[in-house]
Order: structure tokens, then sequence, then C-alpha cells
């Protein structure tokens, strides 16, 4: 089996420095991980670069397929998606899957994450593990399409900083299994 572990970057400020608590949640992560993985991913995001240097990884490949959503595909909705939230009290994650055309939107950007796996999967030698660093708001939508839910609770809430899945492909790069890693 080839296994593909994703995790969401760690907390960073505004510019995107982590943030002490984001060293430390990192420190707890790096106890719970696995090691030796054949291929290292980040997002273009410079946090999501710093939490790989913080778990002691230097050499890793950027790619795009595992950045974010553009905030353009999602700009359109911006006033009913807040709308929601308040009337609701949900957070914007869950006010986007509760709008009909914003989930097709998460749920489309989570179908390419998981084609982006899947052409990892495909790069892996036999039993070859991958790390990527990626976002809440790729990894969910991708964990969802896979459980086949519609809502947060089919995978247990909200992605923590750090936290991610682990999606397990066959010898023939079919994906087979998804476990949701929290902390």
């Amino acid at each position: 089996m080839k296994t593909i572990e994703v995790r969401r970057h760690t907390q960073a400020e505004k510019w995107e420095d982590l943030t002490d608590e984001g060293r430390y949640i990192v420190g707890e992560v790096v106890k719970r991980m696995e090691k030796d993985y054949d291929i290292i991913i980040s997002s273009p995001k410079k946090r999501a670069q710093q939490t790989l240097l913080a778990l002691g990884y230097k050499i890793f490949e950027i790619d795009k397929t595992f950045g974010t959503l553009s905030g353009e595909d999602l700009t359109y909705y911006e006033q009913k998606v807040q709308k929601v939230m308040k009337d609701e009290a949900l957070t914007l994650l869950e006010a986007y899957l509760k709008i009909p055309e914003t989930q097709k939107i998460l749920m489309n950007h989570g179908w390419k994450f998981t084609e982006g796996l899947r052409r990892i999967a495909a790069r892996l030698p036999k039993n070859g593990k991958a790390l990527i660093v990626s976002h809440g708001g790729s990894i969910e939508p991708a964990i969802l399409t896979i459980l086949g839910g519609e809502s947060l609770d089919a995978m247990g809430g909200e992605l923590g900083y750090c936290e991610g899945a682990r999606f397990i492909f066959n010898e023939k790069d079919i994906l087979k299994k998804v476990e949701v890693l929290r902390l």
C-alpha cells in the first residue's frame, strides 16, 4: 500500500510567519508522524513551507495543486455566506458547505485535490509514503468527496492546525481508505 499523509499548516501570523503556538503544535505533531517519506510537498503558501521547515524538512517540492482555493471563485457569494454565518452561527467553511453553489465549488476543488493525490501516489514506490502540507479549506473538501459527506460531521468537524488525513492507495494507485488525523 502507498500512503499520503496530508497535514494542515500550523498557526501563523498575518504575514505567514509561524507563531510560538504554531511551533509548539509542530513539536507535538513531530512525535506522532511517520518518518522516511519518499516525497515531500508543500502548498505555495509561506505558512505551509514554514510548517515543513519546522517539521524538520528542508528539501521539498512546491505544488500549486495543494494550495488554497482561489477566493475569486467564491467572491460572488460573499454576502450570502456572511449572512448564513451570522444567522446560523456557523464558521466560514460550514457556511460554504451549507450553500449549494459554494458547496459545489468546494467539492470540485476537493476532487482536483484528490486527483493530485492520485498523481503523487503514481510516483511513489511500492509501500511508499508522501507528506503534503496544505490548507484546511483544501483538505476538508477532499476528505468529504471521498467520504461522500456534505457536512463536516462526516469527518468529525473542521481540521485544527497540523491535523489532516492519511490517504491510502493500493498498488494500482486506487484510493482505498482515508483516515482523519487529529492531534
